[in-house]
């Protein structure tokens, strides 16, 4: 019964992608007789990598050549989003880590182009698989409460994750400008941009508050997976209407609001894709891969006077339809097409060579991580998120059916 195929799946941004990737997970042990899906993240990782053999490793692109592993170990990769600008794939795909990696899922056949010309990986280790993380948004329901205006942030140079000093924060990025130019590559962001437009972004969210204090709209703030949301709370004490998301999931945030302020980022997509009007926050970084699409299609304020009371937010409406957007999809969303059927072969041929090994340390590390969790809640008297460990008891993670029966046809379209 404890004696499987052991397969790790790693989630790209823990709690925001946590009930995606455990359907995931769900759907290939369906697929793969014996198997064992395990979803582990970036942040605990190297335990697995250290401590397992003959077991498969599904990892991000970013620096798959972690840590030291076993060379009973197999690794494949799957992209968590595609690419548009070819500057930013040395931000992801590392060469010299490419060489012994059994196979790797891509959205788009623009990134298997560049995969196979650029990077020289054989077109017979690339697949396409589509863009399989936005297929949620073809089951979500919209919540028909309140109108409510959402606000997405991305100010991570001025609130970083776990606080991470605002001086190193600059020193990362200077040392990484040094190594760039060693290998000739050009720098696709800038500190001093980071910065300035983040600021600028700010002024427009405090702006949009000050406005609105007084005119009985809910407005729902969504801080960046990089931000601290503790950063934002005092805005809760200061405006009545105001709420900062603490949702695990990202999608629970989008069933939840009508119209978004924001910056350009690759989450406009899924605010396109759910129907959702943008209005462009500003504070957008020059060399944004999606500024062009985003500056077309979301509505336009004067954040010095704004004048868009709450029967001109409604409106609004989205702006999909679109000859950039069609082209959008086309090139970046694989035509909204999935197909997992490469992904399925290539695993189960795989794993039939790998021995069937006891699971036992999976389950004594997940008990190990809710006791730990259980107590810092009862010494806290908060809930604290340890290495992102997806607890089914208390984190509330789980799988989607409606989803699962979506992955489940193996090949379809969502949109």
């Amino acid at each position: 019964m404890f004696y499987k195929k052991i397969i790790f799946l790693e989630c790209d941004l823990g709690g925001r992608d946590a009930k995606i990737y455990l359907t995931l997970s769900k759907f290939l042990e369906n697929k793969i007789s014996h198997a064992k899906v395990y979803l582990i993240s970036r942040i605990n990782i190297k335990f697995f990598i250290t401590n397992f053999k003959n077991s498969i490793f599904i990892l991000t692109p970013q620096k798959i050549n972690r840590y030291k592993t076993h060379k009973s170990n197999l690794f494949y990769i799957l992209e968590t989003e595609g690419f548009l600008n070819k500057e930013l794939y040395h931000l992801t795909y590392q060469r010299k880590n490419l060489q012994n990696i059994k196979k790797i899922f891509v959205w788009n056949n623009l990134t298997k182009k560049n995969l196979v010309t650029e990077y020289k990986v054989s077109k017979e280790n690339v697949s396409v698989i589509g863009p399989f993380r936005l297929v949620y948004l073809s089951i979500l329901k919209k919540n028909i409460n309140k109108f409510t205006v959402g606000v997405l942030c991305r100010n991570v140079g001025l609130s970083n994750f776990k606080n991470i000093s605002k001086i190193k924060f600059i020193y990362d990025y200077i040392q990484l400008e040094k190594k760039n130019k060693v290998l000739g590559l050009k720098e696709h962001w800038s500190f001093q941009e980071i910065i300035e437009n983040n600021i600028k972004s700010v002024e427009n969210i405090i702006k949009i508050l000050d406005y609105y204090n007084d005119k009985k709209i809910n407005i729902n703030i969504r801080p960046h997976p990089n931000e601290n949301f503790k950063d934002y709370i005092f805005l809760e004490n200061k405006y009545t209407n105001v709420k900062i998301d603490r949702s695990e999931n990202f999608y629970d945030w989008i069933e939840n609001v009508d119209i978004v302020f924001t910056p350009s980022s690759s989450t406009n997509i899924d605010l396109i894709l759910s129907n959702i009007p943008l209005i462009d926050l500003k504070g957008n970084y020059k060399k944004e891969t999606f500024l062009n699409l985003h500056k077309q299609l979301s509505h336009k304020v004067d954040f010095n006077n704004i004048k868009l009371t709450i029967k001109d937010l409604k409106k609004i409406r989205a702006s999909k339809n679109n000859k950039l957007f069609d082209q959008f999809k086309k090139k970046y969303l694989n035509n909204c097409n999935i197909d997992f059927s490469h992904m399925v072969e290539s695993l189960k041929k795989e794993s039939s060579n790998l021995p069937s090994q006891h699971y036992w340390k999976l389950i004594i590390y997940d008990f190990y991580n809710n006791f730990r969790y259980l107590l810092a809640c009862l010494y806290k008297r908060e809930k604290i998120d340890f290495n992102y460990n997806f607890s089914y008891v208390f984190k509330k993670y789980s799988i989607n059916q409606k989803l699962l029966n979506k992955f489940n046809t193996v090949k379809f379209k969502f949109y």
